[in-house]
């Protein structure tokens, strides 16, 4: 059945248009090649298709249309987007993809608009997408309902909820049919109904079907195997669902209700329909850093009607982190950049700066940078998964700016150049002011530079420090003048004056002026003054002299005095300060039970009476009673009471706002206790139950009343330190408090039954929870809680029996492994204690009768083990057939499931193995010793391959007898050794030969004195039948260096010879006797040299005395 889907009519139209499959996206004029809903094994090679551009028109088709301010906020104090949490439900149909057969539905048959069609025919597959995909760092959560037609084996494929990791628009389906079509999307996971078993070709779960759970696939898209559960409610695989058993509404207008609930802190995803089925699996966010949603449904060659609702989604936007920078219009960085996370698809601008920033999802205000404005941002929009990272770059220019010349002290007809000339510039730049401009006749001058240092001339004060370069405000850029400017004072001299200060309504804080000197037109030197506490200087009553001001701090509590003395020295100028007194407050709290509340507030001038409203009849509650502390601290029993302690309002230095009201704090007694109530007076449980204090309230169905003004009643019993884990009856207080601490008791009875020591088995642990349950449950009767009690005893009974017929094996295994010779082998001891341990366990009622089965298997499993391991194969281990023996058994070893006869198998073969190779191993030393004699009694038993050759083959030995080395290497040490005395004989032979023939070519200089020494060398070494081809090679050679330069020597002399003896016979003594004899004697000698006479001495002769100066002629 579940063969590649074929695409329905508007598919295939698409197809015979484009040649591919398109869909129109949210009205979009770009159509992007999608993954495929017809026949598309591998969704990635289509999605791979979908270039930036057309994934950016996809995105702004879905992203939000208007544009919002992100208030009060620069950019640089942003660290996300606001808003990116995104909500939708199935009949807001802009925010879905509807792809293949899927369609939305305006109704359904019970009304409802949030139903999406998917799949009604063969071979169809329905997709609607979420136009969002949703951020795991965060929770999310996602629920609708599933409807088909018909419900049960074989009627379609697939009916479900897919997730993926990739966008939204690009998530198409995969193979239909068998595919479920989630197959060739990568990584999916897809919680649903699976209708039809396809068996191992698509890794379907084993079972009867439907089956619903969770299917996922791999990293190349192929569906991974499905795991059968048989609990419906825990796992992460699939758990038979049968028609009989169908999910509840399956088939009705309503559908069954499905469920996603994502929890980002444990990266865990839980699925849940019909009120049957829940599953679970985590993710790992590294490759899934956001999840894209869609329903989907699939058929093959059979189907039925299949559709599904969206109730909601909720979740957050996925979001990329973009960078923003800060620089100057030449580039240069004027702030560390900062970083904000935008969600997919948001835009984002800066007001006032970006081109689009009243359009962008969000916009921000640009930071300050002292003496600088905003220029210029880019607008930015972001698309996760597009491996591109936007950045956002803010361009600041310099800020205008301004420095001020302030001159006075002039006086008379030069009081007109009193004043302040303004020059402007920018941040940074250089300040011109020149002294000439600054000269007036008839006056020396001071100046006053911003850096309040004082100058003889303007040039020496703009030459210190910084004063000569514009400062950095911060003025906007619309500004025409500096909001600080750069004050330069120029102070010419005049003569004295005095100003005079009086003071009305209160006494001014010490330190206030009564008189200021300077002088005539000068400035009135910067001076405080401060009002008392609880007063504000009065603007409208204060008279200033002409030419005084006052600069007024905020609150209006302190001043300071400043402008210019007059020219009059005949009359002082003369101010009257004048003081009002400082709104107070006085306020009246009241504390219930540990809860304060405000109940009245009075304001009035200070020192004034204070009057409240409230009263102490006002003030009275029934059932408590009250006390008064004042603003003084001392506690009254009436507010007249405090009242009279306190009558007037303080004078705590204030606005119109007090910052430190008087406070009366009204504190109230409870007088009255609870009431407390119970459904039954007694309680059932067992022991090993685990029921704790707050089960058992819940149990007996505790309740409280009480009368009071506020707080809550606290429920608590003695449970856990009066009821022990141990049969009995037992008395339980329950004590009920109010906020107050008063309290009412109750006691109720508990009856504790006896489980152990079978509380760890899985029948008498439902049984005992049943009892417990049912005896909690107020609606259920005395017959129903005998029931319960007749199955727990019932339940104890047959854990018995199965533990004693437990331990019975189990003592059997222990007396077969002890009686053997394994019996001290460390795993069958340990196994043995194990058997023991889980036995003792039991026992002791935190242990299982199946821990004891599975101890005594173990230990059996142990014995054989033992034996096979206690094989020696020491010093054959390294031999083929040992290895291969000892690999068999080691995998039989390690095959948790194999059988003791496979084991002994196993043994038998590695022991034979062992055998035979020792037997080999014998022969192979035997022939390594036969070869070893033989070459140490040959000729060649000093060549030194030969010796090398012993070394091998004593090291191969010693390989083996150490257990590292193997037969073979022996036997081939044996073939080198016998290799190498035949070597060696060979070239013996051959050596020798070439010394025969070197002593054959002395002549004619066999009795030359270098030569007869060099043969007779040869001829020792030629002696010895044991020399080697090298020594006889080296004599040789020895011998023919000599032999060649006596044969050159010679046959020089015979050349010079008969040169002489030509010489003479042409002389003119030629016929001479005594020349005659001589030439005579000498070609004797030189035949008797050529023929190996004795002496062969040519030198020695001379043609006459005259010619070699001898005494005689012969000699």
């Amino acid at each position: 059945m579940k063969e590649n889907i074929v695409a329905d009519a508007r598919l295939r139209k698409m197809a015979e248009d484009g040649g591919g499959k398109k869909w129109l996206i949210r009205g979009a004029a770009t159509l992007a090649m999608l993954g495929g809903i017809a026949a598309a094994p591998q969704t990635d090679t289509v999605t791979e298709r979908v270039d930036d551009l057309v994934q950016s028109v996809l995105h702004m088709a879905i992203a939000p249309a208007e544009a919002a301010t992100v208030s009060g906020v620069t950019i640089d104090n942003a660290k996300e987007v606001p808003s990116r949490t995104t909500t939708s439900s199935g009949d807001k149909t802009a925010d879905y993809l509807v792809k293949g057969s899927a369609y939305y539905q305006s109704n359904n048959s019970s009304g409802k608009t949030t139903w999406y069609g998917l799949s009604n025919g063969q071979n169809q597959t329905g997709l609607v997408v979420y136009n969002t995909a949703l951020d795991t760092s965060k929770d999310f959560t996602a629920s609708g309902a599933f409807y088909m037609a018909n419900y049960g084996s074989g009627a379609a494929d697939y009916n479900g909820i897919l997730l993926s990791s990739i966008l939204p628009d690009s998530l198409g389906s995969g193979t239909g049919g068998g595919g479920l079509g989630i197959t060739g999307i990568k990584n999916a996971i897809s919680f649903g109904i699976d209708m039809y078993n396809n068996g191992s070709t698509y890794k379907d779960a084993s079972g009867t079907y439907p089956m619903v759970g969770i299917r996922t696939t791999d990293s190349s898209g192929n569906l991974t195997q499905a795991t059968t559960e048989t609990s419906l409610t825990s796992g992460s695989g699939v758990s038979s669902v049968p028609a009989s058993n169908a999910p509840s509404g399956i088939g009705s207008g309503d559908g069954a209700a499905w469920t996603i609930k994502y929890t980002a802190s444990n990266k865990t995803l839980t699925f849940s329909l019909g009120g049957k089925v829940t599953k679970t699996m985590t993710i790992n966010t590294t490759t899934m850093p956001y999840l894209s949603f869609a329903l989907i449904g699939s058929a093959g060659d059979k189907s039925t009607e299949m559709t599904s609702s969206v109730a909601q989604v909720s979740g957050t936007k996925a979001s990329m982190t973009v960078p923003v920078t800060y620089k100057d219009t030449a580039g240069n960085v004027l702030e560390t950049g900062t970083t904000l996370a935008v969600g997919d698809g948001q835009s984002v601008g800066i007001n006032n700066a970006s081109p689009k920033a009243s359009s962008d999802t969000y916009s921000y205000d640009a930071p300050k940078i002292t003496g600088y404005n905003i220029s210029s941002a880019n607008d930015i929009t972001v698309k996760v998964g597009s491996g591109t990272t936007p950045s956002l770059n803010l361009v600041y220019a310099p800020a205008l700016q301004e420095a001020t010349v302030t001159s006075s002290g002039l006086v008379g007809n030069s009081a007109s150049g009193n004043g302040t000339t303004t020059y402007k510039g920018t941040t940074g730049g250089t300040i011109s002011i020149s002294d000439s401009s600054l000269t007036k006749a008839g006056y020396t001058y001071k100046v006053t530079a911003p850096d309040g240092q004082t100058y003889d001339t303007m040039a020496a004060a703009l030459a210190a420090g910084t004063n000569g370069k514009y400062d950095a405000t911060d003025n906007a850029n619309a500004a025409t003048t500096d909001s600080q400017q750069q004050a330069f004072k120029v102070v010419y001299t005049a003569q004295p004056q005095t100003a005079e200060f009086a003071y009305s309504g209160a006494t001014p804080q010490s330190g206030s002026p009564t008189t200021l000197t300077g002088t005539s037109d000068g400035a009135i030197a910067n001076t405080a003054l401060y009002a008392p506490a609880g007063y504000k200087i009065d603007t409208a009553a204060t008279t200033l002299a002409s030419g005084v001001s006052l600069s007024m701090a905020t609150d209006q509590r302190s001043a300071t005095i400043y402008g210019n003395f007059d020219t009059d020295t005949a009359t002082n100028q003369k101010s009257t300060i004048t003081f009002a007194p400082l709104t107070q407050t006085a306020q009246i709290d009241q504390v219930v039970n540990g809860t304060k509340s405000t109940v009245e507030t009075k304001t009035g001038g200070s020192n004034s009476a204070i009057a409240f409203s409230a009263t102490d009849s006002s003030l009275a509650k029934t059932g408590y009673t009250y006390k008064v502390t004042g603003p003084n601290g001392q506690v009254y029993d009436t507010l007249d009471a405090a009242l009279k302690a306190n009558p007037n309002y303080d004078t705590t230095n204030a606005t119109d706002t007090d910052g430190s009201p008087q406070i009366f704090t009204v504190s109230y007694t409870d007088t009255q206790a609870p009431a407390i109530t119970t459904g039954k007076d007694t309680f059932n449980v067992t022991t090993g139950a685990g029921v704790t204090a707050a089960d058992f309230l819940a149990g007996v169905n505790a309740q409280t009343s009480d009368n009071q003004m506020a707080g809550d009643v606290t429920v608590t019993s003695n449970y856990d330190s009066v009821v022990k884990d141990e049969p009995g009856t037992y008395t339980v207080t329950i004590t009920a408090t109010d906020a107050s601490g008063l309290q009412t008791t109750k006691q109720v009875t508990v009856v504790v039954a006896e489980t152990s020591p079978y509380d760890q088995e899985s029948a008498v642990a439902s049984a005992a929870a049943t009892l417990e349950s049912t005896s909690r449950d107020a609606t259920k009767t005395t017959a129903d809680v005998q029931a319960a009690q007749d199955a727990l005893n019932q339940a104890l009974a047959d854990a018995k029996t199965a533990r004693d017929t437990a331990n019975s094996n189990a003592a059997a295994a222990i007396t077969n492994a002890t009686t053997q010779d394994v019996a001290t082998d460390d795993a069958v001891a340990q196994a043995i204690a194990a058997v023991q341990t889980a036995q003792a366990n039991a026992a002791a009622n935190t242990g299982t009768t199946q821990a004891i089965v599975d101890a005594t298997t173990a230990l059996e499993k142990a014995v054989a083990v033992a034996s096979a391991q206690a094989i020696v194969t020491n010093p054959v281990s390294q031999e083929p057939d040992v290895k291969t023996a000892q690999s068999d058994l080691d995998t039989v070893l390690n095959n948790p499931d194999a059988t003791a006869d496979e084991i002994a198998t196993a043994r038998d073969a590695l022991k034979q193995a062992v055998a035979d190779a020792v037997t080999d191993r014998d022969a192979a030393k035997d022939t390594a010793a036969t070869a070893n004699n033989a070459a140490a009694t040959s000729a060649a038993a000093q060549d030194q391959a030969v010796i090398d050759a012993q070394d091998k083959l004593a090291q191969a030995i010693a390989a083996a007898d150490g257990n590292t080395g193997t037969t073979q290497a022996i036997l081939d040490a044996v073939a080198e050794l016998n290799t190498a005395v035949t070597t060696a004989e060979k070239a013996q032979e051959t050596a020798r030969a070439a010394a025969t023939a070197a002593l054959a070519a002395m002549t004619p200089v066999s009795n030359e004195a270098n030569v007869l020494a060099a043969a007779k060398s040869l001829k020792d070494i030629l002696d010895n039948e044991n020399a080697t081809a090298a020594e006889i090679e080296a004599k040789t050679t020895a011998l023919t260096d000599v032999v060649d330069p006596a044969k050159e020597a010679r046959d020089t002399q015979v050349t010079a010879t008969n040169d002489a003896v030509t010489a003479a016979e042409a002389g003119d003594n030629a016929n001479d006797q005594g020349v005659k004899d001589a030439i005579a004697t000498l070609q004797q000698v030189v035949s008797d040299a050529t023929n190996e006479a004795t002496n062969t001495d040519l030198g020695a002769y001379c043609l006459d005395a005259g010619y070699c100066g001898c005494d005689d002629q012969v000699s």
